[in-house]
């Protein structure tokens, strides 16, 4: 199977490309499979994450006309990473400095910093209402 440029792959994509939607599979799915798989997350999980990375890049694609300046695997890993991290991290298991990580490397790949504000914040409000119902609990 011959490569794909990262725009041939961002088109396939807009337009439902069957060739280079399994050709982004074949070809990237294992990394992002692994990294889920390694942590606490399994095969099914490794799929959800992975389509959703996919409908991430495909609205950003259609809402702003991305322009990835890594390569497409690069970036698709990152945003399955940053989903990733984010589900762990609302099922309350997950530690701020990964967090921060996370986001700087979204910044270096090109998201935008609203979107790491914004998870940046939400997180802050669930670490808050976490504290909140411990100090409750105390006597």
């Amino acid at each position: 199977m011959k490569d794909i440029s990262t725009e041939q792959i961002l088109e396939g994509i807009v337009n439902n490309n069957s060739f280079v939607i399994q050709y982004v599979y074949k070809k990237f799915f294992a990394i992002v499979r692994n990294y889920i798989q390694k942590h606490g997350g399994g095969e099914d999980d490794a799929r959800d994450i992975f389509q959703d990375g996919l409908m991430v890049i495909y609205e950003q694609r259609l809402n702003r006309n991305l322009e990835i300046r890594s390569g497409f695997g690069t970036y698709l890993y990152s945003v399955c990473r940053f989903i990733w991290l984010k589900q762990v991290r609302d099922s309350g298991k997950m530690v701020y400095t990964e967090i921060e990580a996370v986001n700087r490397e979204m910044e270096n790949v090109g998201m935008s910093n609203h979107l790491v504000e914004s998870e940046e914040l939400s997180y802050k409000e669930a670490r808050s209402r976490v504290y909140q119902v411990n100090f409750e609990k105390l006597s």
